[in-house]
Order: structure tokens, then C-alpha cells, then sequence
């Protein structure tokens, strides 16, 4: 079983065209339609010098971003690891995922589980994706994104229902 959050969602398709045994794959808010990877392509469209000065201001200001679009007055749990995110490696990320598509990831849809929060954007469309594909589709409510942080339990449970 695979789990894999946001921008994951593209190297947990990958890794299951390249990795024999992987029953289920469930996504986090994972990244499924086009406008998903808008954040993702504007990164890798940047020189690596470009990129590292508007990471070092975006850490500065995540903060109060995440305060904003959360709601949430106690941050420490949201933003306990994102100094420890290695700028040059989110840089290469995001230069490998600007280049993938969803059809290259059609083999692994039957096996996918894909979680979204109720105040998701583009929600109605994700859930058209996932009914065309052959995803199976889970509301997580009172949830952000970071859902693993704010409705663990909700999951957990989808996920021992099977």
C-alpha cells in the first residue's frame, strides 16, 4: 500500500509502473487534474538561482499563508517540518512533474483511492475525474489540506473499511 500527499501523488504513480506488488495506492489532496500542477509548473519554469530566492521568501510568508487558508491559531503542527525541506530538491520535483500527464497513469487508476477535503478547490471536477476513471472518491470533512494532520482518524477508518 502506497500513501502519498499532494505533489506525491505523481511519483506514487510512477513508482507503481516500477514497483511489482503495490495493492493500493490513496491520495492526500493528491495532484489529479490540470490545475493541480499550476504551482508545480510556475516552479519549474524558473533558474535554480530564481528559484531558491522565492523559496526563501515563500518559507517567510507560509506562515500566515497557512493561517489564512486554514483558519487554524495553533500553526506548529503545519509548519513543524517545512524548514527542513530541501529547496533544490522541491525544484527538481517540480521540473519532473511538469512533465507528466494523466494519461500516463491510467494503469494504476483501479487500484487508487483518492481523499479530498470538503473545502477543496475544484472538488466537483475531481470527483468526475475519479467516477470517469475508476477511483474510488472520499470526502474528508472539517479537513484542510493537510487532512493526515487535521482528520487522521476519518482515514484510518476508510482505510480499514477497505
Amino acid at each position: 500500500m502506497m500513501l502519498a500527499h499532494s505533489m506525491g501523488s505523481i511519483l506514487a504513480f510512477e513508482l507503481d509502473k516500477k514497483i511489482a506488488g503495490i495493492d493500493k495506492i490513496l491520495l492526500l489532496e493528491g495532484n489529479l487534474i490540470e490545475s493541480d500542477f499550476v504551482w508545480s509548473t510556475q516552479m519549474s519554469t524558473m533558474t535554480r538561482e530564481c528559484f531558491e530566492k522565492y523559496w526563501d521568501k515563500f518559507i517567510k510568508q507560509y506562515p500566515l499563508l497557512l493561517k489564512m487558508k486554514v483558519k487554524k491559531n495553533n500553526l506548529d503542527k503545519y509548519l513543524s517540518g517545512v524548514n527542513n525541506f530541501n529547496p533544490y530538491h522541491i525544484f527538481l520535483y517540480s521540473k519532473l512533474i511538469s512533465k507528466c500527464s494523466n494519461l500516463k497513469f491510467k494503469n494504476s487508476y483501479s487500484k487508487t483511492i483518492y481523499f479530498e477535503s470538503d473545502g477543496a478547490i475544484d472538488a466537483n471536477i475531481k470527483k468526475v475525474f475519479c467516477c470517469e476513471n475508476n477511483i474510488k472518491y472520499n470526502v474528508i470533512y472539517e479537513s484542510g489540506h493537510y487532512m493526515m494532520i487535521d482528520a487522521y482518524k476519518q482515514i484510518s477508518d476508510i482505510i480499514k473499511e477497505g
